[in-house]
């Protein structure tokens, strides 16, 4: 199964930053009714994180599905049931079921589906082009799920407060971060748990292979997944993500095999350090043809943006 590109937007003349028009971008956000037109180049959009900090680079990093962590001591980062991982950069395939217990499904009564991360059991990360023009009052959370035809099994929360990055850009799409504030707390357990957050800005480096997880497409023109899909991908040289000039706050990467794709805005893009789950980038920006490149934001350099975010 090949795994793609995230969603993203078209552009047209200039707004102003937090527009809440859909402003120089339709926002690809996978729209459930979209339909698709020309394969016009795009930039777009998001993947998550949580508050288990300090971590630093000379920690072992990896994708290995082994793990030494015990879910019953462990604040984040550590799934009582453990995902099974190729160490080959590999098409997608589904997810074992709450693997990833700190991915959620946000859908918006706009009919725009994104991904996000728990942070805390009150807090969500996804990305801000996901959220940017809708108001708190038409966003529902499902935590706890595999299957997005199955979503009414799990936890189900409405958002209270939406927190933009001040500095977001929906022209350019930089600093796509926001705070999805839970009506009420999660109850914590084997399939809601939290991802642990890097403090260092230079995990993941350039040509290591983080996993990425998401409902998104598999293809450009495909249906979206019903089931959780994970993949492992590339940290490439930035001058590959050459639709848009990324900056020390974004990764590139991508092959020709596993790529995000609409429906995966907001999902996290994780390493594994000392045997415990980070989260490390938030989709940002790729291709409509969903083939080719995509860009996360980094977490790390949002440290203070998600403490302060999240402890308001």
């Amino acid at each position: 199964m090949r795994y793609r590109a995230p969603h993203y937007g078209i552009q047209h003349p200039p707004v102003a930053t937090q527009t809440k028009t859909s402003g120089k971008y339709l926002i690809i956000c996978a729209v459930i009714s979209i339909v698709i037109g020309s394969l016009a180049i795009v930039l777009g959009i998001g993947l998550g994180v949580g508050l288990g900090l300090g971590l630093k680079r000379t920690d072992s990093t990896s994708t290995s599905s082994t793990s030494t962590c015990n879910a019953n001591t462990a604040t984040c980062g550590c799934p009582a049931i453990q995902p099974t991982i190729s160490s080959r950069i590999v098409n997608a395939d589904t997810a074992i079921p709450n693997s990833w217990p700190w991915m959620v499904a946000i859908y918006m009564t706009n009919g725009r589906l994104c991904g996000g991360t728990l942070v805390t059991y009150e807090h969500v990360l996804t990305a801000a082009h996901c959220v940017f023009d809708v108001t708190s009052d038409t966003i529902t959370v499902y935590a706890g799920i595999e299957a997005l035809s199955k979503k009414s099994s799990g936890q189900i929360r409405n958002v209270s407060t939406i927190t933009i990055h001040s500095n977001y850009s929906n022209v350019t799409k930089v600093n796509d971060m926001a705070i999805l504030k839970l009506s009420s707390p999660l109850t914590a357990g084997t399939k809601i748990s939290l991802c642990c957050l890097s403090t260092t800005s230079s995990i993941p480096a350039i040509s290591d292979s983080p996993v990425f997880i998401g409902w998104g497409r598999t293809t450009a023109t495909s249906d979206f997944s019903d089931n959780l899909q994970q993949a492992v991908t590339r940290v490439v040289t930035p001058s590959l993500c050459n639709y848009t000039s990324v900056t020390d706050n974004q990764i590139c990467t991508g092959n020709t095999t596993s790529v995000a794709c609409y429906g995966d805005s907001g999902s996290p893009l994780m390493v594994k350090i000392n045997n415990i789950w980070t989260c490390v980038g938030v989709v940002n920006m790729g291709l409509l043809t969903c083939d080719s490149y995509v860009v996360f934001t980094r977490v790390a350099p949002y440290i203070s943006f998600i403490t302060n975010a999240t402890s308001s």
